[in-house]
């Protein structure tokens, strides 16, 4: 398995190098070694894809749910992971990153609440961001 850091610079290469890549979205371990094996470089989790493995709709996992995927998805491979925080499932975005941060993920998408745009948080640029705000989440 790779390290973290290990992890961040093979993400960051991925963004900087000529050309697009692909990062398809594993909804459980098996299919998250299938692809790993396959040859993709990275992986991202799915909202949908994950709700419906486990025969609900799209918006009804939890927080613990989804962090639980995550998790073995990130010990499932040695593949980056970025993962699908939905809108921090109703919690501060700071709270919500406290607790991702033990699940070994490289970047996280959040809905903002102003109606459907979103931002990201990575391990690459945002270390800063990411502190600001698990700093803020803890006093939540």
């Amino acid at each position: 398995m790779r390290s973290q850091q290990e992890k961040i610079a093979a993400f960051a290469a991925l963004h900087h190098r000529p050309g697009a890549f692909v990062i398809p979205n594993p909804w459980d371990v098996g299919s998250a070694r299938l692809l790993a094996a396959l040859g993709f470089e990275a992986l991202a989790t799915t909202r949908g894809g994950y709700a419906n493995a486990l025969g609900r709709m799209d918006g009804q996992v939890t927080l613990n749910e989804k962090l639980g995927h995550c998790h073995a998805l990130c010990a499932a491979t040695s593949l980056p992971i970025n993962a699908d925080l939905e809108n921090c499932f109703r919690i501060s975005l700071g709270s919500t990153l406290a607790r991702a941060a033990s699940s070994a993920l490289l970047r996280a998408a959040h809905e903002l609440s102003d109606g459907g745009s979103f931002g990201w948080l990575d391990g690459i640029a945002g270390v800063a961001e990411m502190g600001r705000l698990l700093v803020a989440g803890a006093a939540d």
